[in-house]
């Protein structure tokens, strides 16, 4: 068994305009039904009002709702949307899903790529996958492992708000 990191630049889609805003962003949850969708987003950037422009102009996208926002300690906007559309093509997930792959964890948004935790049965899935989802666009493996590892990293957020409790004589010591 094997776990793998892949990532998708999907090509014509809203996600891959992200690239140009310094964005992160995790889809908590989706779904998708009779060719519309709905899903929430959370995202991280330097501009909360650039990523929402971006989002709600997409033709497949009817509307965005901003549930919460907020800037970080680091000086970046951090905000969580939901987003109602209707798909006028099968997407990177919905093709994983179709196909029997096993999506573990959100969809992460990192660099205008769209990003998926697999768990595969052995490299030749992974292979197939990599085939899948090169038809949307250019595809890049970050992680592979070969046992199933669950991992859950702080966002930058929460990194920056531990860093900025620990008293500075303690770092410098």
């Amino acid at each position: 068994m094997l776990t793998a990191k892949v990532c998708v630049q999907y090509d014509g889609d809203w996600t891959a305009e992200l690239a140009k805003h310094d964005v992160f962003g995790e889809f908590v949850a989706s779904t998708f039904r009779n060719n519309r969708y709905i899903g929430m987003l959370a995202v991280e950037s330097r501009d909360c009002d650039a990523i929402h422009e971006i989002i709600r102009a997409h033709e497949t996208v009817e509307t965005v709702d901003l549930v919460e926002q907020y800037e970080t300690s680091e000086g970046r906007c951090a905000a969580t949307m939901l987003l109602r559309g209707r798909l006028t093509e099968v997407t990177p997930l919905q093709a994983l899903m179709y196909d029997g792959y096993l999506p573990l964890g959100p969809t992460q948004l990192v660099n205008g790529r769209e990003c998926f935790d697999l768990l595969l049965n052995d490299r030749s899935e992974l292979s197939e996958a990599i085939d899948l989802l090169s038809e949307f666009g250019n595809v890049t493996v970050e992680r592979i492992t070969q046992d199933f590892r669950r991992e859950i990293i702080p966002s930058r957020s929460e990194w920056q708000e531990l860093l900025s409790s620990i008293p500075p004589d303690s770092v410098s010591s």
